[in-house]
């Protein structure tokens, strides 16, 4: 039987109706079996738990291969095998594909150039340089007539302003990991890039940031090493590459500058000699949200998924129209758990209460 994965909002609804489910232990059978009790409370209004969380059960086989002669089943086992060929031609093509984008990473790098001296106001635009492109695609033109009515004429303005953090913004799988603790930091990205490997495959993203007062450096790298490989299981099918490496170049925090952790305050209560209790208070360092957690190497299996399809939509969406992003125009169709990326919370279990500063 397969089932399909959990997802949280349905384990909330299975808490809602199970308040009170837990599990013990017990030793008075005869036998001397450990056995699971399971208690629920309100078990007669419970609806069906498998329609709740999701589960779907499967059999392990179509019912219209039961009806097959054995002949028959001969020439399915032959057409598997010959899709065991197109696997192997389907790696083929992923690795030819990123071959092909490296020959043409040249010619993307230089509009990129071209595109960061517009964006920094190093290369002067005149009305005439882009007659022919609106401010906003397909706008209405009572709207294109609002918007260009409330435009300030700002002679000396020139260049984007924060670019690449309202890009960043305007990408909701990006944006979901961007907390307000964030924007100070990210208003301090210059440019994002992307270069090809090819041996090993793979990838580099490189933010660069003005000098800042949060950490040392002003370039920090993300590399992606991966295989291109069939599944380990049956029927061994071409998912995607396989992640062999992720490394992220070292960053010098300033202290007390790493969003990734705040520091709190734990008031806690000393007993005296006379009896009486006086309140001290500690102070931790706590994990908390933030988009930097994004440059943490040490990431679980499921968060590690989750980073790739991350970084593969700022390599492949984001960096190369990233003007579109800017304006709004443009939205990834990325759904994935941002949960799974790392989510930090105090530990609701320590005694004592938290101030933060």
């Amino acid at each position: 039987m397969k089932s399909c994965k959990i997802s949280k909002r349905a384990a909330r609804a299975v808490d809602s109706f199970v308040p009170e489910m837990r599990t013990r232990s017990s030793c008075d059978e005869p036998d001397g079996c450990n056995q699971q009790v399971l208690h629920f409370k309100m078990a007669a209004a419970l609806p069906n738990l498998n329609d709740l969380m999701g589960y779907v059960e499967q059999p392990p086989f179509a019912e219209n291969v039961a009806k097959l002669s054995k002949q028959q089943a001969l020439y399915v086992r032959a057409a598997k095998n010959v899709e065991k060929e197109i696997t192997q031609i389907e790696m083929e093509f992923f690795k030819k594909v990123h071959e092909l984008e490296s020959q043409y990473q040249g010619q993307f790098n230089a509009l990129f150039e071209k595109r960061l001296k517009i964006v920094e106001g190093l290369t002067p635009v005149t009305e005439a340089d882009v007659a022919e492109i609106p401010l906003i695609y397909g706008l209405e033109e009572s709207l294109k007539v609002k918007l260009e009515g409330d435009l300030e004429d700002l002679p000396a303005s020139k260049g984007i302003p924060k670019f690449w953090l309202r890009a960043l913004e305007n990408c909701p799988s990006v944006s979901d990991m961007i907390e307000e603790w964030d924007v100070p930091i990210l208003e301090h990205l210059v440019n994002l890039e992307v270069k090809l490997t090819t041996q090993p495959l793979g990838f580099i993203l490189k933010f660069t940031f003005t000098p800042n007062e949060f950490f040392e450096e002003t370039v920090v790298e993300k590399t992606y090493e991966f295989s291109v490989v069939a599944s380990e299981q049956p029927p061994h099918l071409f998912d995607g590459p396989v992640i062999d490496k992720c490394s992220v170049s070292p960053i010098t925090w300033k202290e007390g500058k790493n969003p990734c952790f705040k520091i709190v305050k734990r008031k806690q209560k000393k007993a005296t000699k006379g009896g009486a209790t006086a309140n001290r208070f500690v102070t931790k360092q706590v994990a908390q949200n933030s988009f930097f957690n994004f440059f943490n190497n040490d990431l679980s299996p499921e968060a590690a998924e989750t980073d790739y399809e991350i970084a593969s939509l700022i390599r492949e969406q984001v960096i190369p129209h990233a003007t579109l992003y800017y304006t709004g125009e443009l939205h990834d169709n990325e759904d994935f758990d941002e949960d799974s990326f790392g989510s930090y919370e105090d530990d609701e279990d320590d005694a004592g209460s938290d101030e933060e500063n």
